[in-house]
């Protein structure tokens, strides 16, 4: 049996029984990849194919579950400062007012929409793979 085989039919499992969507799983550590891979849809209507670094809403429990820690560790390394503007970090003029510390409390101002990022955001080909060295 592939080494994730088992992995990947509780995945399949979820989307089909209507669970989730779709899902990206990344694991491994600061130099190394173990596994990378993607399923499903970007949302409930099923408009595309999640691929890698699909842009998506962030769901509430994904919130608490990955974003919170992961950017816990990325303050504590020194990596971002949650005092700093996010333009900062896009190399943008985007909002200059809207801090780090905004966007983890909720308090940025900024609405859901998908378009926005994609065509304004995104558009400059800005760093979203590694956003230590952008």
């Amino acid at each position: 049996m592939y080494k994730y085989q088992q992995l990947e039919n509780h995945i399949e499992s979820g989307i089909n029984s209507g669970l989730f969507a779709g899902m990206e799983i990344l694991c491994g550590s600061s130099n190394r990849t173990i596994f990378h891979n993607t399923y499903g849809y970007d949302s409930r209507q099923k408009l595309s194919v999640w691929e890698k670094n699909s842009l998506i809403d962030v769901a509430s429990i994904t919130k608490i579950a990955a974003t919170a820690p992961a950017a816990a560790i990325l303050v504590q390394e020194k990596i971002i400062d949650i005092e700093k503007p996010v333009s900062f970090y896009l190399g943008s003029n985007y909002y200059p007012e809207i801090l780090i510390k905004h966007l983890a409390s909720h308090t940025s101002g900024l609405g859901k929409n998908r378009e926005y990022l994609k065509n304004y955001i995104f558009r400059d080909s800005i760093c979203v793979n590694d956003f230590k060295n952008c």
